[in-house]
């Protein structure tokens, strides 16, 4: 059922931000994961029983906010992104949005939510669920989190949850949106995750 919910919802959420998504249900060949979708650039994730890995860390740090509450960023008369002022300059630990085994204290310039995605999100949980409500980790540049239900009714297996990556500049910044990676498969990634975030 699951798989369905997941499913259903994606070719929604495809139109509504032009993104290819697909589904995932192992992240490296044999070894079986809790069913997913990401769009092709990793950027927007759909969950229905888990969260993300990281995102599930952190969870304590999301509440509930408005979309008010973001500043919109515009582009030639169009509002390409939304920001949280609160998290410019954030120091965060690296190992908090990646699996790494050996962190550090990290910073970004900016952390903000492409409009595209985030609008187009709210108008399918609307239409499709009559109810959409935003989480923000304003601690931690963690994905923004969408979904029909309270914080602490997600994951029940009835309703979908949606990640989409912050960006800082214009290149999302790396969190791990996989519900789950093992450290072997995680270790090919780690250089080039050292190489984006600022060190302190």
């Amino acid at each position: 059922m699951k798989e369905q919910i997941i499913k259903e919802f994606m070719e929604l959420l495809e139109k509504a931000v032009d993104k290819p998504f697909e589904i995932i249900n192992e992240v490296e060949p044999g070894v079986k994961m809790e069913t997913e979708a990401l769009s092709s650039d990793h950027t927007i994730g759909i969950y229905c029983k888990l969260l993300p890995l990281k995102v599930r860390e952190q969870l304590d740090g999301f509440k509930k906010i408005h979309i008010s509450e973001l500043l919109p960023i515009c582009n030639n008369g169009s509002v390409e992104y939304f920001e949280c002022i609160k998290l410019r300059k954030a120091k965060f630990r690296s190992e908090w949005l990646q699996y790494i085994e050996e962190g550090f204290d990290a910073t970004v310039d900016e952390v903000k939510y492409p409009a595209l995605s985030v609008l187009g999100t709210l108008h399918v949980l609307y239409n499709r669920f009559n109810n959409a409500n935003i989480f923000l980790n304003d601690k931690v540049p963690m994905p923004l989190l969408l979904s029909p239900e309270p914080i602490r009714e997600i994951g029940n297996g009835l309703f979908p949850a949606i990640c989409i990556q912050a960006y800082s500049g214009t290149s999302p910044i790396p969190t791990n949106i996989h519900v789950e990676v093992s450290m072997e498969y995680a270790r090919i990634w780690v250089p080039g995750v050292h190489t984006y975030y600022k060190k302190i």
